[in-house]
């Protein structure tokens, strides 16, 4: 069984009937933790979803309290060994998920989710052609192994220190960073399989914040401090 968490968007609710219709059905699923800074209409969730609520002032990518590592934070709470974290306008299949948690792996990823760091940039491509292999795998969706999460956190406080609970980027290369100082594992797999995706609701990362130059910047600070421990 697996635990799946995501944030929901204040301009995202439509997706979360998309969302529920689809993992209500789904027996492999028997947790949905949902983090949100609104208010939700939940009446129509399947019992699996739970939600927790932060209210306070909304900028996207900086939510109160916990920031963008909030989902590694609740991710403790997950009952299952296993959670999928993904975005709010993605929705997987049964058969991509038991695909994933097969692997039994730390870390795993799906079609949109491989980036790597080669010729000191961050990249989309693959530096080789046909790989099924990646440095970094993004929360777009991903399988990771709970047990991890405390060890990231501590690793994440270390390298954020002040802006712990304030963080908008890079997150998410952190992740898997993280998790291959952990485990001594460089790269991590990928699966090639078809998703949905949902209406983003004219909803976009900010650019500023999200910009290739910027998660080059990141991605670079992170390697840095991970190759210095």
């Amino acid at each position: 069984m697996i635990s799946v968490s995501f944030f929901l968007h204040p301009s995202r609710q439509e997706n979360l009937h998309a969302i529920n219709e689809q993992y209500k059905k789904i027996d492999l699923i028997d947790e949905v933790l949902v983090i949100t800074g609104t208010e939700v209409d939940t009446t129509f969730c399947h019992s699996k979803f739970k939600f927790i609520y932060l209210p306070g002032p909304y900028t996207y990518g900086q939510w109160p309290f916990t920031g963008l590592l909030g989902r590694y934070i609740f991710a403790q709470m997950a009952k299952n060994k296993y959670i999928f974290l993904q975005d709010d306008d993605c929705l997987f299949q049964e058969t991509s998920l038991k695909k994933l948690l097969e692997f039994k792996l730390p870390l795993v990823g799906t079609k949109s989710t491989p980036r790597w760091f080669y010729d000191n940039k961050y990249q989309a491509i693959p530096p080789i052609k046909n790989t099924e292999m990646a440095d970094i795998i993004i929360t777009r969706g991903l399988l990771v192994d709970t047990n991890f999460m405390p060890k990231v956190l501590e690793y994440a406080k270390q390298f954020w220190i002040s802006e712990y609970n304030k963080v908008f980027n890079g997150e998410d290369i952190f992740l898997s960073r993280a998790v291959s100082k952990i485990t001594k594992i460089d790269k991590f797999p990928f699966i090639d399989d078809e998703f949905i995706e949902l209406p983003v609701h004219n909803v976009a990362l900010d650019r500023k914040i999200n910009k290739k130059g910027s998660r080059t910047k990141i991605c670079k600070e992170i390697y840095e401090f991970f190759d210095k421990m």
